[in-house]
This record gives C-alpha cells, structure tokens and sequence, in this order.
C-alpha cells in the first residue's frame, strides 16, 4: 500500500484547477491546505461544499483578443 502525503494531493489537486478542470478532496483538513494555496495564488474557484467533501470549480472566462485579426 502506498502512502501519499497530505501536500501532494494538494500540488495534483491544484494542478487539475490551474489546467481548467474541477477537483474534490474528501477530507477538511485537505480543502483548507487547497483552499490557502487558491487564495495565495489569487485564481478564481467555486466551491461546492457538501457533507461528503468539497469540490472546487474553477471560473473559466473566454479570453478575448482584442485587437481583430489580420489577413495574410
């Protein structure tokens, strides 16, 4: 059986949002580690805290050039 450290699971839990896609964590203690580390780093998450765990959706925005595109 293999163990995983508590900060790992943050780090791969935070590497899913900072790539656009949702994570759940289980227990408290890893959703506050995770949570101080969004914080930190200022990204924008939803989280959707339930009795069976916490999962963090990140808020995606449509990236918009702002300058038109030029023909060839």
């Amino acid at each position: 059986m293999r163990i995983i450290t508590q900060r790992r699971v943050v780090n791969q839990k935070l590497q899913q949002i900072m790539n656009g896609y949702s994570a759940y964590v289980e227990t408290p203690k890893i959703a506050r580690l995770l949570e101080k580390e969004i914080q930190q780093l200022q990204l924008h998450v939803h989280q959707d805290k339930t009795d069976l765990g916490t999962w963090f959706i990140p808020d995606c925005e449509p990236i918009i050039d702002e300058q038109p595109l030029q023909p060839h």
